[in-house]
């Protein structure tokens, strides 16, 4: 059994049908699903002559509603000059999307909503649509790939990598201690003594679980809970199960109207995720991280010095 899931880059899955993304890998200057229909789409600003559409600044608010944002008109205009700056410098330094990331967040995107009926009614719900997604998508890769080429020097050194996993250890690379559990619940303890004696007799757990607990949930199950942490026990449970080997706990467990009979399955103890094993991902992760940020940095500075105009 795998706990050891671990991230510290937030992934934003994303999906795009094949012959959108065929059209995002052709080429990443161009604005996928853009209208050719100047009256439809109108320029509402143009960034160093590019135009902005007021179609880019409805898919940035679309891509807002979709992850629970509001986007007023002003600050989805913003953005959307800063994509179109992007779009800029990635065309001229011939920073192009990476066909596998694509392929990877078309996959993310719909295991997220469950399929592609789901996604569709997550869409509908916000009133975005394929396009509209399919064009945040593309913006989405591509700045991935104009931060990789314009600060390809730019990296997370040993020291930072060292640094980053001896401060998480505990949170983020220490899987905590976890146990199988089957646990009958009665109100004292001669009941719980009286369902041991049934178990140490050679009854099934399902069997005594059905006839004498009284927490429904368990008991329908036979008395198995399945794989919990150990640190969500009530303190005498996690304090026998501690103390106990694998299999049935041979007495009583509990005080006052809650005793249990507990059977510790199996246990897997908390253990540390060796440095060695997460030296690479961690440094592909932290490196992206100082490269967002520079990325963001030269952002803000490109819209400084841009020639920005608004109808």
């Amino acid at each position: 059994m795998s706990r050891s899931r671990w991230s510290i880059v937030p992934v934003v899955p994303v999906l795009l049908c094949a012959a959108l993304a065929a059209a995002v890998l052709a080429g990443c200057g161009d604005k996928v699903g853009a209208s050719s229909s100047p009256t439809s789409d109108p320029v509402v600003a143009t960034a160093d002559g590019a135009p902005v559409h007021a179609s880019d600044v409805e898919v940035v608010r679309a891509e807002r509603r979709l992850t629970g944002e509001e986007a007023g008109a002003s600050g989805a205009l913003d953005e959307a000059i800063s994509r179109e700056l992007v779009r800029l410098e990635a065309s001229r330094l011939g920073a192009e999307p990476i066909a596998e990331r694509v392929t990877r967040r078309m996959g993310q995107l719909e295991a997220a909503y469950g399929g592609s009926a789901a996604l569709d009614a997550a869409l509908a719900g916000v009133r975005m649509d394929r396009t509209q997604l399919g064009r945040v998508i593309a913006d989405g890769v591509l700045r991935e790939a104009l931060r990789d080429s314009k600060f390809a020097a730019t990296r997370a050194t040993p020291r930072e990598v060292s640094a980053y996993y001896h401060r998480h250890l505990r949170q983020t690379f220490t899987t905590p201690a976890s146990v199988h559990l089957k646990m009958i619940q009665v109100r004292t303890e001669i009941a719980a003594e009286a369902a041991l004696s049934r178990l140490q007799q050679g009854r099934p757990f399902a069997e005594v679980a059905h006839q004498r607990s009284m927490d429904p949930q368990s008991r329908d199950n036979g008395g198995d809970l399945g794989w919990l942490l150990t640190s969500s026990l009530p303190p005498d449970v996690r304090k026998a199960v501690n103390a106990a080997k694998p299999g049935l706990i041979p007495h009583p467990v509990g005080h006052g109207f809650a005793w249990y009979v507990v059977d510790a399955v199996a246990k897997d103890p908390s253990h540390v995720i060796p440095f060695d094993k997460v030296r690479a991902r961690l440094t592909a992760q932290l490196t992206a991280v100082k490269r967002a940020k520079r990325l963001e940095r030269w952002l803000d500075a490109a819209k400084e010095r841009a020639t920005i105009t608004t109808p």
